[in-house]
């Protein structure tokens, strides 16, 4: 998928379910979206409790090497708050890279599922370089970037991250971060990320994450440098006009 708009949609704007791979969605805008803007990987269906780790007998099932790169998600989650800008779910071998991502009523980019720290099909993910602002305008226990469970070899990388909103009836009225490690995630280096504050959270997290110089004192050309890169940047005002 390059250079498609997708606007004015009552749920998820693109869904790769299963076994979806080898594919892109490069160049794109998603506005104005009831749910997600971006979404993949298997959430769970009736048969599977979500809190069990996914690894199918049938490898075939799941969505890997997936591209999601310099696209615009922007007002999205405007009929369901709890979806997030970009959703992946069960999954490996996902680069999230030098989106533009705001305008959200919960998280930014949301990667995992199942509250499990059993290695299971997710692995080789990367969030880098994206530019996320203007999150959590309805909810919060959110972040810019929030991710679950074991994920081997992951990576949370020179993203800028900024201007979280303030929730109007969220019951928790600081439980709002950039970064989100939540439930047994592991196996993450979350490296050179700039936010505008030193909001971070690791809750009841498994083993092998790194942290290393994320927050406000980060160099200015790693903020400079996330989000759209310049040869999409004009692609996607072109698309707009």
């Amino acid at each position: 998928f390059k250079a498609c708009i997708f606007r004015h949609l009552a749920a998820t704007g693109l869904d790769l379910i299963s076994g979806v791979n080898n594919t892109s969605i490069v160049g794109c805008i998603f506005e104005d979206i009831g749910g997600s803007g971006i979404r993949a990987g298997f959430y769970g269906d009736l048969g599977i409790e979500a809190h069990i780790p996914y690894d199918p007998k049938d490898i075939r099932e799941v969505c890997h090497h997936i591209t999601i790169s310099n696209n615009l998600v922007t007002n999205c989650t405007n009929e369901y708050w709890g979806c997030d800008g970009i959703n992946v779910a069960f999954a490996h071998d996902v680069d999230i890279s030098h989106n533009e991502v705001s305008h959200l009523n919960n998280s930014g980019i949301s990667l995992g599922w199942g509250w499990t720290g059993v290695v299971n099909c997710m692995k080789n993910n990367r969030i880098h370089a994206n530019n996320i602002h203007h999150f959590a305008k309805q909810l919060y226990d959110v972040a810019g970037i929030y991710v679950l469970s074991a994920q081997p070899n992951s990576e949370i990388s020179e993203n800028a991250i900024h201007h979280t909103e303030k929730a109007p009836y969220a019951h928790l009225d600081t439980h709002f971060h950039n970064i989100y490690l939540d439930q047994n995630t592991s196996f993450f280096r979350v490296v050179n990320n700039w936010t505008d504050s030193d909001r971070f959270n690791a809750n009841a997290t498994g083993p092998g994450n790194e942290w290393v110089n994320n927050g406000p004192r980060v160099s200015e050309e790693i903020r400079k440098n996330a989000g759209l890169e310049k040869e999409y940047i004009y692609l996607l005002k072109v698309l707009e006009e």
